[in-house]
């Protein structure tokens, strides 16, 4: 590796998992993918509850709440009129939920959009941006996860999912071993999950940093053809291989 540590985050690290080549098209020349309807909701609701909560806001009404997202609201990405106002709709609906279910937990925010960036040895540092963190009443730390839709989160990926591992890993160091629970909260159906990370998962998060980390210092970009057929930059890619099985973009 250079001398120049290497950043790594949640997004970073699934990105070269995904493809390595990906990875480099992103991190290394700079391509984007253009905005999509999924991207402008998710952003357009996290900024919101992000500002309700946040420290400098003195004013947590579900008025204020309403107000916020019309200020933040992202409209971008959606086929048509009909699409933008079908999502808007949806997300006030959301909101108005999460207003109802959690307005009784607001004095125990911390933090909103809460930052860390720590040191991993090796030449490389993790960075991560936490939705919310949460004081309990026994004294330890609950860091909230956001996620628009609850399709396809089972217990069981809410048990190995490895960004809130990352999170969870992170946010233990900055607390220097404070207890650090973890709970995700659909904003779809308003339900919550509590899960914990075992001392194997959080080691096991370290070595996939590591790995990644040390693959990205020497350069290993090689591309992998199974998400072709899934990626947004398909024909755009020097390595594109369509391919039938992989759900080939037509």
């Amino acid at each position: 590796m250079s001398d120049k540590p290497l950043d790594l985050s949640f997004s970073r690290v699934q990105t070269y998992q995904r493809c390595p080549w990906m990875y480099h098209l992103v991190h290394g020349l700079g391509w984007r993918s253009g905005p999509s309807a999924g991207m402008a909701l998710g952003q357009s609701i996290h900024r919101t509850l992000g500002r309700l909560l946040s420290a400098e806001n003195s004013d947590r009404s579900l008025g204020r709440l309403f107000e916020i997202f019309d200020e933040e609201w992202v409209n971008e990405g959606f086929e048509s009129p009909e699409a933008t106002i079908s999502a808007y709709e949806s997300a006030r609906t959301m909101l108005q939920r999460f207003y109802e279910n959690e307005s009784g937990r607001f004095n125990d925010v911390v933090a909103t959009e809460k930052e860390f960036d720590i040191p991993f040895g090796d030449g490389l540092r993790f960075r991560g941006t936490l939705d919310r963190l949460d004081r309990r009443a026994d004294g330890g730390y609950e860091i909230v996860e956001y996620k628009t839709r609850a399709e396809g989160w089972t217990p069981e990926r809410t048990s190995a999912d490895l960004q809130m591992t990352f999170y969870a890993l992170g946010m233990s160091t900055v607390l220097q071993g404070a207890p650090v629970r973890l709970r995700y909260h659909f904003l779809s159906n308003g339900e919550s999950r509590v899960v914990e990370r075992s001392p194997e998962q959080l080691a096991d998060a370290q070595r996939v940093l590591r790995d990644v980390g040390q693959r990205i210092g020497a350069q290993d970009f090689q591309p992998d053809y199974r998400h072709c057929g899934r990626c947004e930059f398909a024909r755009r890619c020097a390595h594109y291989r369509p391919s039938k099985d992989a759900g080939d973009i037509q």
